[in-house]
């Protein structure tokens, strides 16, 4: 009852006064009532309040409050890239492995970015993440791969590749 209650407000935000959003940002007792109660915090304003909540890093929480988690660590790209991490152990997908690709990146695990970008179907790949993939492979010291990733900017018709410039998210 409780998570469809938090469904339901995160769906409907101007439900809550700030009174109420104080009293929720709170953490409850449990992993799955954080998870729950940290879906209402959306957006980077509200990272102080997910961080809060979900900062004692219990290992029941799900992909998706991870990945939350490492959004809201953008000046501490070693713990964003942990909580990545967790999320890709709890769910392989493809968006999770992008996530933890850039975030390798940012902590100049080059090997680490590298292998995440194998994971990323090209076809689910934007023109920056091509971008990223290449410049990780590159960084790794690993031709092969970054032959690949030519090719397939090539096949996508992108003339210049970058690879002096930060990848970008």
């Amino acid at each position: 009852l409780t998570t469809r209650l938090y469904s339901q407000l995160a769906a409907h935000p101007d439900w809550l006064t700030a009174e109420n959003k104080a009293r929720l940002a709170r953490p409850l007792p449990t992993a799955t009532q954080r998870m729950a109660q940290a879906r209402l915090f959306q957006g980077q304003e509200n990272c102080a309040q997910v961080r809060n909540i979900l900062g004692d890093l219990s290992a029941q929480y799900d992909a998706e409050s991870w990945s939350h988690l490492a959004q809201c660590y953008p000046g501490q790209p070693g713990l964003a890239l942990y909580a990545a991490e967790q999320a890709v152990a709890r769910d392989p997908s493809p968006f999770y492995q992008r996530q933890v690709a850039y975030l390798a990146y940012a902590t100049e695990d080059y090997a680490l970015a590298k292998a995440s970008w194998a994971q990323v179907p090209a076809t689910e790949m934007v023109d920056n993440d091509v971008q990223a993939a290449a410049r990780s492979a590159k960084l790794a010291g690993d031709e092969k791969a970054f032959t690949h990733w030519q090719n397939v900017a090539s096949q996508r018709g992108m003339s210049d590749l970058k690879l002096e410039s930060t990848p970008v998210m």
